[in-house]
């Protein structure tokens, strides 16, 4: 675990973006620059991680981070004993009914997967994550979506009603305007 001026990094000062962990790790150096995560695996992550000083101290400042992100989520899905798409599927999306929404895509879903396009309108590949999947790797569909925005406003019942309560009810100063 990263440490700067023997402060290590916690769960919490991951998933509230203060770790001080840079944006990106400075090692993602893709063999496909159209599909930058897909050789990013946890060696590459352990690597990065051994080796890197912080710019600033832990909790000092609100920044985000692929790589916190991804990093909370690789930890998350190793204390459970799964893999991350497998946490997700089995905490979240179940119980939310969201069974439109995967990491890697079945046969049904790549059907029904919108393309994407670059700035110039021209069609991109779709990217594809290792170990930083918690930062992006997950497709949805617009229906999937207000599934999660209704349960996380409170406007219908789930499972997940007290983690909802719970994850909304601290906010915390980014520093930027009409981000909090």
């Amino acid at each position: 675990v990263p440490e700067r001026g023997g402060k290590k990094i916690t769960l919490r000062d991951l998933s509230n973006q203060v770790s001080g962990l840079p944006r990106m790790p400075d090692n993602l150096k893709p063999a496909d620059g159209a599909d930058p995560y897909v050789d990013y695996g946890p060696d590459r992550l352990y690597e990065f991680l051994a080796k890197v000083e912080l710019a600033r101290g832990v909790g000092e400042k609100y920044e985000y981070s692929n790589l916190g992100v991804g990093l909370l989520g690789h930890a998350l899905a190793l204390k459970a004993g799964m893999s991350y798409e497998e946490l997700v599927r089995k905490r979240v999306l179940e119980p939310l009914g969201m069974a439109d929404t995967a990491v890697v895509l079945d046969e049904r879903l790549k059907s029904r997967l919108a393309p994407g396009s670059g700035p110039n309108l021209t069609p991109v590949k779709n990217w594809n994550f290792d170990v930083l999947a918690p930062a992006g790797a997950l497709r949805s569909t617009a229906r999937d979506m207000l599934k999660f925005l209704t349960a996380a406003m409170g406007l219908r019942e789930t499972p997940l009603r007290a983690a909802f309560d719970l994850m909304l009810k601290e906010e915390r100063p980014s520093g930027t305007p009409d981000l909090t």
